[in-house]
């Protein structure tokens, strides 16, 4: 932590090196581009305030005219220059005095250098404590389930920091594209115009604004002609653009913890609107582990959605295992198997064929799943089968640090050599607390995208 702070700092440090050194340049060169500036001046007001100023003139010469129509005045005796009474004095001359703008520039600077030391102090001091202060979080908003809290405030931070990450990286990018694409105009001071885009990049919806404005300006001064600002303003909006359209949207999605497993679960009931059944489907899968066949070929009289801790019981003629096998259902799948039941009606099976008298064909599913693949794929979600879903749901486990053997009894695969002869333990318990801590894990990650 500390050393990412360092090195934050040195990077601040030398970014206002950087500009302080072009900054000086430009006001060393300013001389050199005063005929340009006065030049672009004059055009502009000769464009825009010249045609207001003439319309005014006509104006206030035909008012005088017609003034002096209805009560002429014998003015032609006055002396001149007694109706103005104004003394004209001679412009002002200033002298420069270095350590007077040294001073200047020094009281200027110090409220902001102040300001950043005293957040970069605390920064230090927080990352030192960071997890103290976790804890104590924790125990003021987290108490009904300090578990869940944890893993919340931790995914979080991890989402947030790859997130800030990516920020950075994102925003360097785009200022050294500007950098070269201004180089490549021939624009002095190109390295000050990128490291302003870079860095006001991060002030959002006006950044990019202002350091293309700052650009222009300086472009305005050191050309003579006009294409080089408009050159310099066209690199800013194609480089925004593409940023913002094309790399943004895909590097911040998986920074941020968007993965296809997110976007699944926050889209799954839109793309299967249609075949509802298709949804709670690949939700069911996610949320127990089964296989295809043992979910599709499910009676109402092995789920007890009623119970203090509801259980779904699979006979050992339906498993794979040849084992019967108990599968707890976490209140998100009891939610999903209430859906079932309403759509159910009054048949003995959880997914019914047409004819309500027999079980849907599993194959049925399948099917259904691969007509909708396309539009999942609109919402950034690869092609999967529902076998491929149990295989997410193992993987997911075991980043959530779940004990290998207790993960492999949740998808009710068979344990290796004398294990499954001399360990009759049913671990109903220990497959209930892992479905629920992953069944959490999929909550945070819809509620995240």
């Amino acid at each position: 932590m500390l050393v990412a702070v360092a090195a934050l700092t040195l990077s601040c440090v030398g970014i206002a090196a950087a500009l302080g050194t072009q900054i000086l340049h430009i006001a060393e060169s300013l001389p050199q581009y005063e005929s340009n500036v006065q030049r672009k001046l004059k055009t502009l007001e000769e464009v825009t305030v010249g045609p207001i100023l003439t319309l005014s003139n006509e104006t206030s010469r035909l008012t005088r005219s017609h003034q002096a129509a209805e009560s002429p005045r014998d003015v032609e005796n006055s002396p001149p220059g007694a109706a103005s009474g104004v003394a004209v004095l001679p412009p002002p001359e200033f002298e420069s005095h270095p350590p007077l703008l040294v001073w200047k520039l020094l009281t200027t600077v110090w409220h902001p250098l102040q300001f950043a030391g005293i957040v970069l102090l605390v920064l230090i001091f927080a990352l030192l404590e960071y997890e103290s202060l976790r804890d104590r979080f924790i125990l003021i908003a987290g108490t009904t389930d300090i578990r869940t809290a944890t893993l919340a405030l931790n995914d979080a931070g991890d989402r947030l920091s790859r997130y800030f990450v990516s920020q950075f990286a994102v925003n360097f990018g785009f200022g050294l594209a500007v950098w070269m694409s201004l180089c490549m105009l021939r624009l002095p001071q190109a390295l000050l115009c990128g490291i302003l885009a870079g860095v006001m990049r991060f002030v959002p919806y006006v950044g990019v604004a202002i350091a293309a404005l700052f650009a222009a300006v300086l472009a305005l001064a050191v050309d003579p002609g006009w294409s080089l600002a408009f050159s310099g303003l066209g690199v800013f909006i194609v480089l925004d653009i593409v940023v913002r359209q094309l790399v943004e949207p895909h590097l911040y999605g998986h920074a941020t913890g968007l993965s296809p497993l997110a976007s699944l679960l926050a889209n799954v009931d839109e793309v299967t609107k249609r075949a509802k059944r298709s949804g709670i489907a690949i939700r069911l899968i996610l949320l127990t582990a089964v296989r295809r066949s043992e979910l599709t070929g499910a009676r109402w009289s092995e789920v007890d959605l009623e119970a203090k801790a509801p259980v779904w019981d699979i006979p050992a003629k339906r498993t794979k295992t040849g084992v019967a096998f108990a599968v707890p259902l976490t209140p998100p799948a009891v939610d999903q198997f209430r859906r079932l039941k309403r759509l159910a009606g009054r048949s003995p099976w959880v997914f019914p064929a047409e004819t309500a008298d027999e079980a849907m064909d599993p194959r049925l599913l399948t099917r259904s799943i691969a007509r909708h693949l396309e539009t999942f794929a609109e919402h950034k979600v690869g092609a999967f089968t529902l076998h491929d879903l149990r295989r997410t749901v193992r993987t997911g486990l075991a980043r959530l640090g779940i004990r290998p053997d207790i993960a492999e009894r949740c998808l009710n695969h068979a344990q290796p050599g004398i294990i499954e002869t001399y360990d009759t333990h049913h671990y109903l318990e220990e497959k209930r607390d892992t479905l629920t801590r992953w069944a959490n894990h999929l909550q945070l990650l819809r509620n995240g995208s």
